[in-house]
């Protein structure tokens, strides 16, 4: 019985095989992956962020009119010790844009007026309320960085800032006009 089961076991295995080969033979045999190529580049991209800075001023004139020590003529004036102060809220509106840290200072002419003995600082500033009592800061011929917060390392960005102007007229004065120009200057740095 044992050499009977032998053969039919040979049969077996010759017939698995064959069906084997001829399924693979009508299917095809799996192919191998393939290998895929590959390629790869690189690209690099630069820029150069040029240093900006612009300063926009909102007024090319800040006119007080008439004045008068006594506050008889003009609007505006506040009485004080000695003539009368005149206010002009803001005055100037000033915006700066930069992309780096920056300062900026404010100056003015000397009196180009025909009241000669009337000073450029008898003309104020202030980023605040502007009053008798406040006078705010004298201009003069060199520049006051405390302007624009008084800092050297003022941060990137945009900011603005609004600037009363005061006049003060006294009778001290000799009567004629007063004229200057207000000098805003922003650098980087």
């Amino acid at each position: 019985m044992h050499s009977s089961s032998i053969p039919n076991t040979r049969i077996w295995f010759v017939a698995t095989i064959t069906m084997l080969a001829l399924a693979i033979a009508l299917v095809g045999a799996p192919k191998p992956a393939s290998a895929q190529a590959l390629d790869s580049g690189t690209v690099n991209v630069s820029a150069n962020n040029a240093a900006t800075i612009t300063l926009t001023l909102d007024a090319a004139t800040v006119p007080f009119g008439a004045v008068s020590p006594d506050g008889s003529a003009g609007t505006g004036d506040v009485p004080t010790s000695g003539g009368s102060f005149y206010i002009r809220d803001s005055a100037v509106g000033a915006a700066v844009n930069s992309n780096a840290s920056w300062s900026g200072t404010v100056a003015a002419t000397a009196n180009g007026g025909t009241s000669t003995d009337m000073p450029v600082s008898q003309l104020k500033w202030n980023k605040g309320t502007m009053s008798a009592a406040d006078k705010g800061t004298a201009f003069g011929t060199t520049g006051d960085n405390t302007a624009f917060s008084g800092a050297t390392s003022e941060i990137a960005g945009e900011f603005t800032y609004d600037f009363d102007y005061g006049l003060d007229v006294l009778y001290l004065n000799d009567a004629g006009t007063f004229a200057t120009t207000a000098i805003y200057s922003v650098s980087q740095g």
